[in-house]
Order: structure tokens, then sequence, then C-alpha cells
């Protein structure tokens, strides 16, 4: 029998043995659960000051043996809650010689502080912990979330994010924001910073739910994946028609680069292994197989579309997660995860799990290749080579180098000096009477008159 099998007698809800609440918010106290004729949050059991887990979960109530959890309840209702006043306060704050206790629903409105990780410690008003950030918000300043006005200081209802200082909001607001995100989405929502914002807001009683969000719940962009996989030939000559393929050989579907229409190989007459999503439907010549040193990738393309581990060809693997995504490893390929998914000419496969995420190695190796050899259009036709170019004219008053104002040597007297402020004027030494020893000048503009050769 499952946690929540066993059911409140019909018209009451039950209520927590704990708490002594039947409607309390579920966000923050957790699910019921109701077994061995014991009704409990889950929060409300990992809170309770004088409850120990066991090592398995599936006993008890999440591990918590049911003579435990009553013992807890009659030794409780001896203790008054800080904030209610009422009895049966199983939660004591952690602070050393402190003997207040509350109840989980009480805490938010008391100012009690709960911090939903391990070890799920909990502190009274007095003994809360405070964001360490120094930073006061701006007259007229409005939460971010719900555009309200925020306090003029930080109290247990306003708060900031630690990384920007800029970002104010209500606690209910950011919580509220924390259960529709879950842990994997949850971040600043303005700077966006993850470790210490993460960080701060379970220190702070934030509760912070281990799931992807709500809004990819019952995969709701599960179509954003599919691929389109029917065979446009003019005549398909496919036994099992145009909506069947193979992974590989003359059935294997090819994508144009439009991605709008598809043909299989043999129907459109191609012979051999085809560039991916840059063939059209019409015969090539057929290509060499692409040779390749075993265990190393051609050299990825200059916006870093694959990171590769230290082992393999040099590429650098410190981007940040939180832009690429996490790193995905397999056959040998490491790939980040949101790389994946923005490289232009890489299609989804229509199952997941193939290869890294949605997509087959064999593809990412193809367009790594065809990326090393694309350069963006501002670079082509050598389009910043004047940027390279040196002042190599001696805009001495006299020149006296015998080659004339547009040449000079590489060291000596007529080494040519730039001027070290504007590099727009450049004297050989000899011209401006320097010594050879000199190896800084400024040109009049620069240094003032009656100063450039001195």
């Amino acid at each position: 029998m499952s946690d929540r099998e066993e059911e409140a007698p019909e018209g009451r809800e039950p209520e927590c043995l704990l708490c002594r609440r039947s409607d309390a918010d579920l966000d923050i106290c957790g699910d019921k659960i109701q077994k061995h004729g014991i009704c409990a949050h889950v929060f409300c059991l990992y809170f309770a000051s004088i409850l120990d887990q066991q090592g398995n979960e599936r006993v008890g109530l999440q591990g918590f043996l049911p003579r435990d959890i009553l013992h807890a309840v009659k030794r409780a209702a001896q203790t008054s809650c800080c904030i209610c006043g009422q009895s049966g306060a199983t939660i004591s704050c952690c602070e050393t010689d402190c003997d207040l206790s509350f109840h989980l629903p009480c805490a938010k409105q008391g100012g009690c502080v709960t911090q939903f990780i391990p070890p799920y410690s909990s502190y009274c008003p007095a003994h809360s912990p405070q964001q360490a950030v120094e930073a006061t918000p701006e007259p007229g300043t409005e939460c971010l979330i719900c555009m309200e006005p925020v306090e003029d200081r930080k109290t247990f209802n306003t708060m900031v994010c630690p990384a920007c200082k800029t970002t104010w909001f209500h606690r209910d607001c950011i919580q509220g924001q924390a259960l529709r995100s879950g842990f994997s989405s949850f971040q600043c929502p303005i700077c966006r910073n993850r470790p210490a914002f993460l960080g701060e807001m379970f220190t702070m009683g934030i509760r912070i739910p281990f799931r992807p969000p709500t809004w990819e719940e019952n995969d709701a962009f599960a179509e954003l994946l599919d691929r389109h996989r029917r065979c446009d030939a003019s005549e398909c000559f496919y036994p099992r028609g145009r909506q069947e393929a193979e992974e590989e050989g003359p059935w294997e579907l090819l994508l144009c680069s439009c991605a709008a229409e598809v043909t299989l190989r043999h129907c459109s007459g191609l012979r051999g292994r085809d560039p991916p999503l840059t063939r059209p439907m019409s015969d090539r010549e057929e290509e060499p197989p692409e040779v390749r040193e075993p265990g190393k990738l051609p050299q990825p393309c200059r916006g870093a579309m694959v990171s590769l581990p230290s082992s393999m060809p040099a590429v650098s693997t410190e981007a940040d997660p939180d832009m690429c995504g996490e790193n995905l490893q397999i056959n040998g390929l490491c790939v980040h995860k949101f790389c994946l998914y923005f490289a232009s000419h890489l299609l989804h496969r229509a199952v997941d799990r193939v290869g890294l995420s949605v997509f087959t190695p064999r593809d990412i190796l193809d367009v790594v290749s065809w990326a090393a050899q694309k350069t963006t259009i501002m670079e082509n036709h050598t389009a910043f080579n004047e940027l390279g170019d040196r002042h190599r004219h001696c805009d001495a008053s006299e020149c006296l180098f015998p080659g004339g104002r547009q040449e000079a040597e590489e060291e000596g007297p007529w080494e040519l000096l730039l001027c070290s402020s504007c590099a727009a004027e450049g004297t050989p030494r000899h011209c401006s009477g320097l010594r050879d020893i000199i190896t800084s000048w400024e040109c009049d503009g620069c240094a003032g008159l009656g100063t450039a050769s001195s």
C-alpha cells in the first residue's frame, strides 16, 4: 500500500498529527502522508526536532517510524508555539540555549526561518539568518514580480538578490517563483545568477522544489522535437511507403538545408555519404568519407559549438553552464546541451536518447566539420586587414635617414619609434636626436611643443 492510499473519513479533511492543521499550505508543509493510522505533512516530519529518520525511506512514513512520531507528539503536547500560543509545537530553534518552538504553518507568520535542505534547520524570529549583502532599495522601488512597492530596507518579507544587489522582491513573490521554476530553472530574474542566488534563498528559508519547471510538465514542448520524416521525392521507391525510412544506407532520410523537404537517398538517386543538411535533391558526385584520427574531432567553429575534454583538441572547457547547459558525454563526444539545440545545421532525431540528447554522434561530427571551414561574412575578403597596419612614416621636421621617410630599420639610430600616447606619429631615433637607449617617445601633440625630442 502506498503512503497515500489510506483515505480520511468521508466529508472530513484529515489533520496533520504534528502541526494540527487540516488546511495548511501544502507548498510549504508538503504533501500529506497517511499510513499506519497516522497523518502527517512531509516537511512537518523533516523539521520535527526530536524525530530521527531511518536510512530506508520505505520504512514507516518517509523513513520515520510510527512509534517515534507518536512519542514526539506526546512530548510536544507540553510545548507551546511561540507564534500562535497553542500546544503541540514540534519544531525548535536550532540556536544553542534557545527554547522557543513553533508549528511549521506558523513559521512565515511569525518571521521564523525553516531551511528546506538537509539538515532541515529552523530558527525563531530572534535567531533567523539575515541577508549579509549591503544594499538599500531606492525610494519607490517595486517588487520585480508583483510590481508592488517593497519596504525601505531588508526585512524578513523584503529581500534582494545577493549577486546584482538591485533586484528586490517580496518573500511571498519569490517563493511563488521558486515553486513554479523548480531547482533546474530558479535564478535571479534580472542578472540570472544561480550559485549565489540559490544559496542565499535556501539559507533564507525559500523552498525550491527539486524538479523541472511547471511549464515543462506533460511534455509541453515535445512537439519541438518532431522532425519532418516524409519522403518528398516526386516518386518514392521505398517498398514501405513515404512515411518510413531507415537509419542509414540507400533508404536513409536526408533533409534539405531548409528542413522543409526530405528525400530518401535512393529516391533522388544520391550515392555515398552526403554532407548533412546542405545537399539539394539532385545528383552529386560521390564524396570520399572524411578520415579522422581515432579519438579526435575536427577543429570546432569559433562559436565553440562543441566543448571537448582536455584530452581532445584544445578547446575552452570553461563555458558558463548556466548559458551553455550541462555537459553531455557519450560515444567519445562531449557537448554542451544548449550548444546542440542552437546549432543552426543540426537536426533533432525523432526518438530521444539517440546519441547525445536527441542528436546522433554522426550528425554532430558532420556539423562540426562543416563549421570548421566556415567564416563569418564580415571576415571574408580580408575586411579587417587594415586594422593590423602600423604607422611607418617618419614625421620629424627633417628626416635624416638616407632611405627616406618611408623606410626604417629594426633597431639602432634608425629604428622607428611611435608616439607612446597616440601611435599616430613616428620618428627614427636619429631624426629627433634621441639616444639609442631611449625606448619611449611622445609627439609634440601629446607631450607639448618642444618636448617631443627630449
